[in-house]
C-alpha cells in the first residue's frame, strides 16, 4: 500500500517554520467536508460505491487551517497527487473498507465506509451467488441502465453505518433468503434521507433514524408484489420512511389527534416537500403520500430522481 501522505505533512511542517512566532488565534469551527465521486458531505461517517479495482477520487472541501489534513486507508492504494486531493484505488475482493480523513488543527474526523461492490456481470440466470435478482427492465433512459454492482451483504457486515443515523440492513429488499443478500443504494438517497432526519429534528421530533419500511428492491421482488415497472427502489434511489420513535413499526401520532392515519404521514410529507423546494435543494425528487392497509400503516416515498413528483 503506497501512502503519499509524506509530502504534504513536510509541506506543513515547512510552512510553519517559516511563520514568524506569535500568539495562536482560536482555532474556526468549521465542519470537516469532503466530497468523493462527485458528491460533497460533512456527516461523520458516509459511504461510497465502487467496483474493484477503480480508482475513487476524494477532495477535502473544508478550507486548510495549521496543520492540514490526513487521509488513512488499511486497504487498497491511496495516493496524495494534489493538495486536499487524494486517490484511492479498490481492491480486488467485494466488502466494506474504512478511510479516516483527520482535520488534525480542528481535532475533527470523518469515516468513509467505501463499499466494493460485486459488479452487475456476475449475475447469471437472474441470480448472484444463489440470490434472485430478477431482470432489470429495457433502459429507456441512462438512469434506467442496469446497477453497476451490487453490495453484498453479510451477517458480518450488515449492521455497517452508510450515515451517522443509517445502517445496511435498512435497506435490503424484504424478499425472503439467506446471506449473502445483494443491495443497489445511490449515496444521493443517504444524503437526502439525513436531511430529512435533521428536518424531523428541527421540528421537534428527537429521532435517531427514520424507519425504512422498504427500500432497495430487485427486479424479481418488484415484480412480485406487483409494483410498477421502472420502479425507483429498483436501482436504490427511492425508500418508503416513516417516523416510528417508540420502534412498534407503525407510524408516530405526529399531528397528537389520537389516531394514526394518513394525516400524520402527510406532515412527513410537508417537511421533505418543503426542503425540495428550497432554492438551491440538492437530492431533488419524487414524493408520494400513503394512507394505512391491512399490511401496513401510513408512510411516504422518497426518491432522488432529479426533477419534482408528487402523488
Amino acid at each position: 500500500m503506497r501512502l503519499a501522505l509524506a509530502p504534504f505533512v513536510l509541506w506543513a511542517a515547512v510552512a510553519a517554520a517559516a511563520t514568524p512566532a506569535r500568539e495562536k488565534a482560536p482555532l474556526v469551527q468549521v465542519p470537516l467536508a469532503v466530497r468523493a465521486n462527485g458528491e460533497a458531505f460533512g456527516h461523520e461517517v458516509m459511504s461510497a460505491f465502487v467496483l474493484p479495482g477503480e480508482v475513487m477520487p476524494i477532495e477535502v472541501v473544508t478550507p486548510p487551517m495549521g496543520l492540514g489534513y490526513s487521509v488513512e486507508a488499511k486497504a487498497g492504494v491511496l495516493e496524495h497527487p494534489a493538495k486536499l486531493r487524494w486517490t484511492w484505488r479498490a481492491p480486488e475482493a467485494a466488502g466494506v473498507y474504512a478511510i479516516q480523513i483527520k482535520d488534525l488543527a480542528r481535532d475533527q474526523a470523518l469515516t468513509l465506509n467505501v463499499f466494493v461492490m460485486v459488479p452487475f456481470g456476475q449475475v447469471r440466470g437472474g441470480r448472484l451467488n444463489g440470490y434472485r435478482i430478477g431482470e432489470y427492465p429495457p433502459a429507456r433512459t441512462p438512469a434506467q441502465a442496469p446497477p453497476r454492482g451490487f453490495i453484498e451483504v453479510t451477517k458480518a457486515n450488515d449492521e455497517t453505518r452508510v450515515t451517522p443515523h443509517f445502517r445496511l440492513k435498512q435497506f435490503v429488499c424484504k424478499q425472503p433468503g439467506g446471506f449473502p443478500k445483494y443491495v443497489v443504494l445511490d449515496d444521493r438517497l443517504l444524503l437526502k434521507l439525513e436531511n430529512v432526519l435533521a428536518a424531523v429534528n428541527r421540528s421537534g421530533r428527537a429521532l435517531d433514524t427514520l424507519h425504512v419500511m422498504s427500500a432497495y428492491r430487485t427486479p424479481f421482488y418488484n415484480a412480485l408484489i406487483d409494483n410498477v415497472k421502472y420502479s425507483q427502489h429498483q436501482w436504490g434511489s427511492a425508500a418508503d420512511v416513516f417516523l416510528d420513535k417508540d420502534d412498534n413499526d407503525l407510524m408516530d401520532d405526529l399531528n397528537a389527534d389520537h389516531t394514526i392515519d394518513k394525516d400524520d404521514a402527510r406532515m412527513l410529507f410537508g417537511w421533505v416537500d418543503a426542503m425540495d423546494r428550497t432554492k438551491g435543494a440538492r437530492f431533488v425528487g419524487g414524493l408520494g403520500l400513503y394512507g394505512g392497509t391491512k399490511a401496513h400503516g401510513p408512510f411516504v416515498h422518497v426518491d432522488v430522481r432529479g426533477s419534482l413528483a408528487r402523488w
